[in-house]
């Protein structure tokens, strides 16, 4: 079995910071589970309470928000490959900043792109398996990225551009961002002493690099 995330990373910069806005945003629980929550304590069965708890807590994933200096990466267990690209388009809609989306599915999927104002600006989708997942193969336009404002960081002979392995696009990425392709909370609670918790409540847990 190879690897399996999804993660993405907000552009951060003197002109886009969408922290709290970020935290808005999963600070908001689905309507009606809050009182779904309490009403559970009510079932007399504790099997039947219990069963319920375990239900409504798939509507509530635990969230890692990793602030570093170009981005705000955040890993939610609630996404997938085949969620990434909708729901990043989603929130980009009320953010101001780009948003880079990652995913790997098994190894034989690597998708990767930029969206903004709920639009794709540059994407790449890679990988045996797209056909078998009814993703559709698109032409690359990470080449754009370069064009992009608070992109000038990136080398113009970046390996992730040019290679159709998803392995080597994978790990050409994180180095040429700087940004972390997944945690989880096991991974989290692994390395805890490489990294400062900056707040943590039920909906989120916000940490930076020591």
């Amino acid at each position: 079995m190879g690897s399996k995330y999804a993660s993405y990373h907000i552009l951060r910069n003197e002109k886009y910071n969408d922290f709290e806005l970020l935290k808005s945003i999963y600070k908001t629980l689905p309507a009606g589970i809050s009182d779904l929550e309490r009403a559970a304590d009510v079932f007399s069965n504790p099997y039947v309470r219990e069963q319920m708890k375990r239900f409504l807590s798939l509507y509530k994933s635990p969230v890692i928000i990793l602030l570093s200096s170009r981005f705000i990466s955040v890993y939610d267990a609630a996404l997938s490959f085949s969620t990434i690209n909708s729901e990043t388009k989603k929130i980009s809609k009320k953010l101001s900043a780009p948003i880079l989306y990652l995913s790997n599915f098994d190894d034989d999927v690597l998708l990767f792109g930029c969206v903004q104002s709920g639009k794709t600006i540059a994407r790449k989708h890679i990988g045996q398996g797209l056909a078998e997942y009814g993703i559709k193969p698109v032409k690359s336009t990470v080449h754009l990225l370069r064009t992009m404002e608070g992109f000038d960081f990136l080398q113009t002979d970046a390996l992730f551009e040019t290679t159709d392995n998803v392995n080597e696009c994978e790990a050409s990425i994180e180095n040429e961002f700087h940004i972390i392709k997944k945690l989880t909370g096991e991974e989290f609670e692994k390395q805890i002493d490489c990294f400062k918790i900056i707040e943590d409540n039920e909906a989120y847990r916000v940490v930076s690099k020591v």
